[in-house]
């Protein structure tokens, strides 16, 4: 949580105290855009911004210079970014929550490109605020867990699923439904574990819960990475 009169003094604390030298920040106005890059500039900070105002001849240089490391941070709103490719940024800044559900994507997904490490954070000063990146949140999961049969495998093996972590997989597995398995797992894998509980995949066919060997009718996927 992130008050409004410490959201910059927030972001660039994480800035430096992370060492970041690759960053977008994205705010939802043109004037939020401009006065968040003077306020950076004046800290002595080296920035650069892209909003609607600015002429086309203008972005393609910022965007140029951005992409070739003149400047360290870009300022910009989710329309006048588009068409950014740039593989190396480490860390992406929700300055506003996007007012589109979809932003969110394109903005995270701004950072960890090329199999590198990223990171997106999100700037939370209100309750109405929490409450909008629930929204998104749910909506991403929904989006990007929507299953089909050719993109999940059948896992009811233990040491299988072992061996399928870093892979990306997306393994359909009996479970006993506890959060005490569930953290069993995390810290045997020491992975990324993610349990989606999938109402399609809930089967009458009692099977062995994945890691205990418990009898359990429920199945779920288990998105793992490392």
């Amino acid at each position: 949580m992130s008050s409004g009169s410490r959201r910059l003094e927030d972001m660039t604390r994480i800035i430096d105290q992370m060492d970041y030298h690759r960053v977008m920040v994205f705010a939802n106005m043109k004037t939020s855009v401009r006065q968040l890059c003077d306020r950076l500039h004046k800290q002595g900070r080296s920035v650069d911004c892209l909003h609607g105002d600015i002429p086309q001849s203008q972005r393609n240089q910022v965007m140029t210079g951005f992409r070739e490391g003149k400047f360290e941070i870009l300022v910009a709103t989710d329309v006048a970014a588009r068409g950014i490719d740039v593989d190396d940024v480490e860390a992406v800044f929700n300055y506003d929550i996007p007012d589109e559900n979809e932003y969110y994507l394109h903005r995270i997904g701004r950072t960890g490109r090329a199999k590198r490490h990223g990171v997106a954070y999100t700037l939370v000063s209100t309750i109405t605020e929490e409450m909008r990146m629930d929204d998104i949140q749910k909506t991403i999961y929904q989006k990007a867990f929507d299953f089909r049969a050719s993109h999940v495998e059948k896992c009811d093996d233990w040491e299988e699923f072992k061996a399928k972590i870093g892979t990306g997989k997306f393994l359909l597995c009996h479970w006993d439904g506890t959060a005490e398995t569930e953290q069993k797992i995390k810290d045997e894998t020491k992975a990324t574990i993610r349990c989606i509980p999938v109402d399609s995949f809930v089967c009458e066919e009692e099977g062995k819960d994945i890691y205990s060997g418990k009898p359990s009718k429920q199945r779920v996927v288990f998105a793992i990475s490392y």
